[in-house]
């Protein structure tokens, strides 16, 4: 529901005042206007929240403003950020500039909320909300929500249970339903009655929905690379896996399938998988011979095997960690590779339910790996150490780095990232920052790779492969911060953030943290693990930086000077050096080069 509101004060002073009373409702940025709401934008749907932040810029730095009546502080830009209640659907600003009063109505969509009726019996289903499949002998709950005070029955085939209210009176109605082997291959369905006083109901709530019983078992495969499994439809990530991998599915919640793997009960998308077969999975893939190969800063090790069977893996330290699922362990021969300065040794074992497990270790600490398969083998790539000069002038030769600005143009709401009160993108500003950090990277001698240069449309799934096919030895993504509606931007010092996934990513996170405590005047709001896409890739040491806010108007102005940005730009590299052991000197060639090519780029210089 849209609802406008309508302007009901006005301040004392504008009686003396040549009141220009104006409406607006346009959704973008107009530079002439006196007010600008960036965001909410028009029509936004929020959240059910009492107050959220507002974010714009104002004509006049030196005017009277307020939002929804409370009064905003505007920044010397013209730039604000209130933290204003939500008032029937709508942001009303007015703005006294000393002479003039100006208005502007920013409208949203606020979430209806259903209200049930106080007056006639009512019944709602609750669970089961989605088809479901389970196995003979499972359970699944019934939960209604009801007129309190019922005698509630759920009929299923053909059966009467009843649904106990529990606390009594308070409208919440629970049963349970236990499968039986005679359910199978049925689709279940529900109704059912009530009874309150003399008056008896009989409903039949969301036809569609039912729960079906298996017969068995039966195989899915992954249809798609970089597959998700998770320990439940709404919970965590479990494992990882490319396409064409083979899975036993039990059971399904609406969208996603239930997978058996290890004696472990994982969750994928029913849109990342495709059906393969109506009968159990059968154990009957065999690892073979495990072989390591080692190329300069690189090992290879190549494990037969001719099934694509789901894995779940990790690196710690030295050692890498390796379960195969359905899978008998036939590994009799280990080759090791005599000129490989790596590989310490290969263990193991067989392990119930059909798993396979393997440690791996190492003379060095793992930075990156990587797991393919072919046609009859396991590919484990592990990745050691880069090679690079680690000298002055140019300690960084030799190694290569991906630097990838977060986000791509979209200029039009909804965006893609966040944005600044004068419409300043998050996708700029990661640009700009990101080469910047090229410039000094490269002046240190280092190969720097871009997954964006410019206004191309990069999809996130594809930054990860873009830095594997660059072969890079650090990966770094630029991003500035925002916050999610309702949150107050005033309830605590913000700045900027450091973010790893992997443990082998940590090191590399925590000397970029340091160099941004000592370099940023910006309150550090910490090292943090996060569990960011581009950031959950194998391969290299990858790192997200949340240099600032861009719904601040002081971070807004220090991402749109020279000097901010040459700062965020050297606290990453000085972290990069400090990450690889190469001292960093006062009066490096990077700096100068650096502070010089700004010059020249302000007077028109060496501009290409």
């Amino acid at each position: 529901m849209i609802i406008t509101f309508i302007l009901a004060f006005l301040f004392p002073f504008c009686a003396f005042a040549q009141n220009n009373l104006t409406e607006s409702s346009t959704s973008y940025f107009d530079p002439s206007a006196k007010i600008n709401i960036t965001y909410p934008y028009e029509n936004m749907p929020m959240p059910n929240v009492p107050k959220t932040f507002v974010f714009g810029q104002v004509a006049v730095s030196t005017g009277i403003f307020y939002i929804n009546g409370e009064k905003v502080e505007i920044y010397k830009t013209g730039s604000f950020l209130a933290y204003v209640p939500v008032k029937n659907s709508a942001f009303e600003s007015v703005l006294f500039d000393g002479y003039s009063t100006h208005t502007y109505i920013r409208k949203v969509v606020l979430p209806q909320i259903k209200e049930e009726p106080k007056d006639k019996l009512f019944i709602n289903l609750i669970s089961p909300s989605k088809n479901m499949e389970i196995m003979p002998g499972e359970n699944f709950i019934i939960y209604a929500k009801a007129s309190p005070g019922l005698i509630l029955l759920c009929e299923i085939e053909k059966e009467d249970f009843p649904l106990k209210e529990t606390p009594s009176l308070s409208g919440n109605y629970y049963g349970v339903y236990a499968a039986k082997e005679t359910d199978a291959g049925k689709d279940l369905k529900f109704s059912f009655k009530f009874k309150k006083g003399i008056f008896s109901h009989n409903s039949k709530l969301n036809p569609s929905l039912y729960v079906r019983v298996l017969k068995n078992s039966y195989q899915i495969k992954t249809s798609t690379d970089s597959v998700i499994l998770k320990n439940s439809p709404t919970g965590g990530y479990s494992m990882f896996l490319p396409k064409d991998v083979v899975l036993k599915t039990t059971g399904k919640i609406g969208g996603y399938y239930r997978i058996e793997a290890g004696g472990k009960e994982l969750w994928i998308e029913d849109s990342k998988a495709s059906f393969l077969s109506p009968y159990p999975k059968k154990t009957d893939a065999e690892t073979g011979n495990l072989v390591f190969l080692s190329s300069q800063n690189t090992v290879t090790a190549k494990l037969a095997i001719w099934d694509k069977v789901p894995y779940s893996a990790y690196a710690l330290g030295n050692d890498f960690y390796l379960d195969l699922y359905y899978c008998d362990l036939r590994t009799n021969w280990v080759i090791y590779d005599s000129s490989d300065p790596y590989t310490v040794s290969a263990f193991f074992r067989q392990n119930p339910f059909d798993t396979a497990s393997y440690k791996l270790s190492f003379s060095q600490e793992i930075k990156g790996y990587d797991i393919d398969y072919s046609t009859n083998s396991l590919i484990l790539t592990f990745r050691f150490n880069p090679k690079y000069s680690g000298k002055y002038p140019k300690p960084l030769e030799g190694l290569k780095v991906v630097l990838d600005p977060g986000h791509s143009p979209k200029r039009n709401p909804p965006f893609d990232g966040s944005v600044s009160p004068s419409f300043y993108f998050e996708y700029e500003a990661n640009l700009v920052i990101a080469k910047k950090i090229k410039e000094k990277l490269e002046i240190l001698g280092a190969s720097v790779y871009m997954t964006r240069s410019g206004e191309e449309n990069i999809p996130l799934a594809q930054r990860p492969l873009l830095a594997k096919s660059f072969q890079g030895d650090i990966y770094i993504s630029v991003h500035n911060n925002a916050l999610p509606d309702g949150e107050d931007p005033f309830a605590k010092p913000r700045g900027f953030s450091v973010y790893y996934y992997h443990p082998n990513s940590l090191p590399l996170a925590r000397e970029i943290h340091s160099a941004f405590v000592k370099n940023i005047n910006l309150p550090d709001e910490g090292l943090r693990f996060g569990d960011y896409h581009v950031i959950r890739q194998t391969y290299m040491p990858a790192v997200l930086i949340e240099n600032a806010y861009m719904i601040i108007p002081s971070h807004e102005e220090i991402l749109k000077s020279e000097d901010g940005i040459n700062k965020f730009a050297q606290a990453t590299a000085e972290g990069i050096l400090s990450y690889l052991k190469i001292p960093i000197q006062k009066n490096e060639s990077f700096k100068k080069d650096g502070e010089k090519n700004a010059k020249n780029k302000r007077s028109g210089k060496n501009n290409r």
